[in-house]
């Protein structure tokens, strides 16, 4: 697999799809993003010469668990917690797998 180094300097980015998760009382994928406390991101990162990789990207709401509509939806701050190469494993959301 390429590594990210090898692409070059001129980098892009194009999102492929975003899996939005629940991470409050019971983790599950919701269609609704209002309510995501979890996101899994795959990203093709091409360089200049028009090679792609896939990486894929964890993202965490802060400050524990995200409660969406019953807290009013407030805004929140995302940290990405993992980025790792298609078809490996995280490291850290492991769901449903644990």
């Amino acid at each position: 697999m390429a590594a990210m180094s090898a692409l070059d300097s001129e980098l892009s980015l194009r999102v492929l799809n975003v899996e939005c998760w629940s991470n409050c009382c019971e983790r599950y994928v919701t269609d609704d993003p209002r309510s995501a406390g979890f996101g899994r991101l795959r990203v093709a990162v091409g360089g200049a010469t028009g090679d792609e990789i896939i990486r894929v990207f964890d993202v965490w709401v802060t400050g524990g668990p995200y409660y969406g509509e019953m807290m009013g939806c407030p805004v929140r701050h995302w940290r990405i917690i993992d980025a790792y190469p298609e078809g490996e494993e995280p490291l850290y959301w492991k769901w449903p797998a644990e």
